[in-house]
């Protein structure tokens, strides 16, 4: 997906409701992309940051919020970050 350019954006990563009807291709992208983010998270900021971001979504109404407490930065940003690190790492 990197190298192809068909990442799908965080928002629509988050937005996505899987079902029966979703191919699988696109199915499949959702579960390694999220993957992706979720190791990217612990290995820029550690397990327990992750766990707390966990915790204050039990709180929280509104994801973007909850992140934002936990890490200190909007989730946009992170996700732009995650992003170019992905390119890099990837693109070949």
């Amino acid at each position: 997906a990197v190298r192809s350019n068909r990442l799908m954006d965080l928002t629509e990563l988050m937005s996505l409701e899987l079902t029966q009807a979703t191919p699988q291709e696109q199915a499949l992208l959702y579960y390694l992309e999220s993957f992706s983010f979720a190791f990217y998270l612990i290995k820029e900021n550690g397990f327990f940051k992750v766990k707390q971001l966990l915790a204050e979504v039990g709180k929280e109404s509104v994801f973007s919020e909850a992140f934002e407490n936990v890490f200190g930065r909007q989730l946009e940003e992170v996700a732009e970050r995650w992003r170019e690190d992905m390119l890099a790492r990837w693109r070949k």
